[in-house]
Parts: structure tokens; sequence; C-alpha cells
């Protein structure tokens, strides 16, 4: 699993939709281009192409107004469900609580150039706020579409609602509050359908409020040992953005994929399409090994697992590739100079842990 190039999905979506309406992707690109499109002419655009926020906004200003659907953003972000969002989408699957994605969604956004959220809390409860700075007037109705229709998308798949007619009652997702700084658009009714909750228009922030019932609820596939691999996979991909040492940075995100059954340093050497030999070298010219990556891995999830989980040790160990829980429990104490159980107890000393693993 990988980092998902978000825009590129939005971009292969608006594809598909100006193919109906009889637009080729020429055609879309050329008007795009002329706005300001920076990533060039159709020819040089690719699956690894890297759209900014604002080539989205040309793109789909262009595709508006070659197809003349004006709830075109809208309908696009209904499209992006959550396996768009690639190893983040299955982190946002295993949490515990509306609560808990809203968070992972704010931390991990850089993953996949994620929408221009801002969490503001207030007490309990909490509201995500669109920035929309240095945004046109249509721009900003655009971002706001798409950045709210595609989080009504990814609720529905967290909660289980799949239909209006089972938001009513006395659910908690009727006391979500939606408001936006634009006057009420002519396809209206189309918010009635796809944002089950109060909507205003014509207010200070575009910005949607979830009160602290709605936050509690449960993910109804949470998994709170699945979340820990899938959120260190989240860690890893962040810190990839900007780490210096790619082959350490590599192995590390192959390793943690990999977590239950650990991949040996010729399945890695084999998945990154090199030898063996060019691995450990590379690892070591980075002053590293893969046997020290490979612990550092088998560490963090470690204690993840200890605090996080009420895995019994033997447990932790045979997902950690353990056959014997003492080889286990001989390692752990190696890392960290302490025993599992008393880590559990919480009887460490974070900055003594640092640089542990030798």
């Amino acid at each position: 699993m990988k980092g998902r190039n978000l825009q590129y999905d939005i971009y292969q979506r608006l594809l598909s939709c100006m193919e109906k309406a009889g637009v080729s992707p020429e055609q879309l690109l050329n008007r795009a281009y002329k706005k300001g499109l920076s990533v060039g002419k159709c020819l040089s655009v690719g699956d690894d192409t890297k759209f900014s926020g604002l080539d989205i906004m040309y793109l789909l200003e262009a595709a508006e107004e070659l197809s003349g659907d004006t709830a075109l953003a809208m309908r696009i972000g209904q499209q992006i469900n959550i396996e768009s969002y690639g190893t983040f989408g299955f982190a946002l699957m295993t949490c515990a609580s509306q609560r808990d994605a809203i968070y992972l969604l704010e931390r991990y956004k850089r993953i996949f150039s994620g929408p221009p959220w801002q969490i503001v809390e207030q007490d309990k409860d909490l509201t995500l706020r669109v920035n929309c700075d240095g945004l046109s007037a249509k721009q900003t109705q655009m971002t706001s579409e798409l950045c709210f229709s595609q989080l009504a998308s990814i609720g529905k798949t967290l909660h289980g609602l799949k239909n209006k007619n089972r938001m009513t009652g006395t659910n908690p997702i009727e006391k979500v509050e939606i408001e936006f700084t634009y006057p009420e658009p002519p396809h209206a009714d189309l918010y009635i359908d796809i944002f089950p909750a109060k909507i205003a228009f014509n207010r200070d922030s575009n910005q949607i409020h979830f009160p602290a019932k709605f936050l509690d609820m449960p993910v109804k596939t949470a998994n709170p040992f699945d979340y820990i691999v899938f959120k260190q996979q989240c860690a890893e991909l962040l810190s990839n953005l900007d780490n210096s040492e790619k082959i350490t940075a590599a192995v590390r995100v192959l390793l943690i994929q990999s977590a239950g059954s650990f991949l040996k340093i010729g399945e890695v050497a084999d998945q990154l399409g090199i030898s063996e030999r060019t691995v450990r070298r590379r690892l070591n010219a980075e002053s590293t090994s893969f046997c020290h990556t490979l612990d550092e891995i088998r560490n963090l999830l470690a204690r993840e697992y200890l605090t996080q989980t009420e895995l019994i040790v033997a447990e932790i160990a045979h997902l950690l590739g353990y056959e014997e829980t003492a080889n286990f429990r001989r390692a752990f104490k190696r890392w960290n100079g302490l025993s599992p159980s008393q880590y559990r107890n919480g009887k460490y000393d974070n900055s003594r842990l640092l640089g542990m693993i030798t």
C-alpha cells in the first residue's frame, strides 16, 4: 500500500464525466491550461502527475464551462470514496470513533494533498473549516462543494448510513450543521440530498460543525490492531515526504506494510527492484542495516500494542514474528531497558528510551 495521488484520482473522474458530456481530454486540459494549469500540455499528464489544489480548481472551472454542469464539483466529490485515499483510507476505516477519524484526517492530510481543513475545538464539539484564502468567489464555492461532498461520502462509509431515511429520528447526525459563505446556488436541492444536516448560506465561514454525540459515534469497521499498523504506515508516508534517507525510508515502509509477516531482505530488494547486495550497501551508507531497521519497526509496533491494546505479551510476540515469547521479551528489554510488562504499566521514561536500539 502507498500514499495515493488524490488529485490525479479527481482528474480521472473529471475525464470520465467530460467523456459523457462529449468533451475530450485535450479540450479540458487546453481550457484549464489557459486559466493557469501548472502541469502543462495534456501529453505530460500521467499517474505520477502532481496536481496542486489550484490546478484542480482550474480543471473544475474548465470542466463546468465546457459541460454546463454547475454542480460538477459536488458530483465529483461524491465519487471520491474512501478507497481513493489508499493507505490513509484504510487507516480511517479502523478508527474507533468519528472524532479519531477527523483528527487522523487533519494530521495526515499532506500524504494525499488533502482538502485544506482546519480544526476548531469548542469544548467537546469540533468544527472543520475549509481554508479558501486567496481564491475567487467561484473557486471558493467549488472548493467547498468538492471538500464537503468528499467528506459526506467518507462519513457514510464510516458510520454506515446509506440514505436519508436512516438519518432521521434521534440520530446524532441531525445535530450536524454546515455553513457556506456564498448565496444559495441553483442546485441547492443537491445539497439536501448529499448533506443530511442543517444547511445555511451567506455565513462567515465554509465549515461543518460536529456535536460531541456525533463525534463519539463508533466507526462500523473499527479495528484497534489494524489501526496501529495503518497509523504507522501513514506516519512513515508523511515522514518520507521530507526524508533524505531514501533507502531506509523505503525499507521502513515495506516492513510496516508487511507487519504480521515481515518481508525478508531479499523480498524487500525484489519490491524495490534492486539486488539484496545493493540494499545492504545503501543502508550501510545511511549508517544503518536491515536487521537494525527491522528491530526499529518491531519495537515501534510493540510499544503501540502494549499501550493501545489489551493483547497479551504472547500475542504481541506472535504478531511481530517471534516463535518464542521469551525471545521477544529479551529483545524488548534490550531495546528499551525494561520488560514488556513494565512498559505497559507505565514504568518508562520516554527521554531514556530514545536511541536505545543499537
